[in-house]
């Protein structure tokens, strides 16, 4: 699984191809060619000099059809630069401009992105939902649907998570995303859990689990396949919110540093 920065980075890469460099035009041509250069700057890692073109073509021109498209570059500059606050708001101006379904999508997909960076997931599903059926159907429209399921599943919603992650799987099986979907799909439960270990004995396990037994979760061994070996995987807690699973987790780490929330 990529790092968040790594995936972040792959997800803003569904720029190329955005700028129309021809048909119908309501920008000058010097403009047009500022915007034109900018995108380039950005694909060559030159986001000073993208900012720089950006920024003048939406000082004299801040609100055309085609001023969505210095938008949404803009904020991926920011975006690449860490500096969020500057990137949604020039995501929202983008989206508010925007005359073309292509470009509104990937806006849409990059700034539901930042609300799930941001923990903000009831903001993100909406946001992801209003991109996806416009999305192309290619890498790396998974990564965008992986995060829908994720953040399905951290308000509780599991049956629409379930369906995420299901039609993931089936339109994007190799993905490098479908290890953890499948893993997740997997998940019958409609809660929360800490999972603190794999053992081949169940001797091991239950050493664990009473090692956890000071700790404020209930802590049980579930026998489970894992790479077709037979496992003995030991879990704390039932947690009906994700907020409560982080408690949980915090309290579990003291004893098990490794230890994470599943799904």
């Amino acid at each position: 699984m990529r790092s968040r920065k790594r995936l972040r980075s792959a997800l803003v890469s569904v720029l190329i191809g955005a700028i129309a460099t021809t048909g119908c035009t309501q920008l000058p041509l010097h403009a047009r060619q500022q915007l034109i250069d900018a995108d380039r700057a950005y694909r060559t890692n030159d986001t000073a000099g993208a900012i720089a073109k950006l920024d003048g073509v939406l000082r004299d021109y801040p609100n055309t059809p085609e001023s969505a498209e210095a938008y949404y570059i803009r904020a991926l500059c920011h975006a690449k630069a860490g500096r969020t606050a500057e990137a949604r708001s020039d995501l929202e101006r983008c989206l508010g401009l925007s005359a073309r379904e292509d470009l509104s999508a990937r806006a849409a997909a990059t700034l539901g992105g930042l609300e799930y960076d941001a923990g903000d997931y009831e903001a993100a599903i909406g946001t992801f939902e209003r991109a996806l059926p416009h999305l192309p159907a290619a890498p790396p429209t998974d990564l965008v649907m992986h995060r829908h399921g994720i953040a399905l599943q951290r308000l509780g919603r599991w049956k629409d998570a379930r369906a995420i992650f299901a039609s993931l799987l089936e339109s994007y099986p190799s993905s490098e995303v479908a290890e953890d979907a499948r893993r997740r799909f997997s998940w019958k439960q409609q809660y929360f859990s800490v999972q603190c270990g794999a053992f081949e004995r169940a001797a091991s396990a239950d050493e664990l689990i009473r090692k956890l037994s000071g700790t404020l979760a209930d802590a049980w061994k579930e026998p489970e396949a894992r790479h077709g070996r037979p496992l003995y995987v030991v879990y704390a807690g039932q947690y009906p919110r994700y907020a409560d699973a982080q408690n949980g987790l915090r309290q579990v780490r003291k004893i098990v540093p490794g230890a994470f929330i599943v799904p």
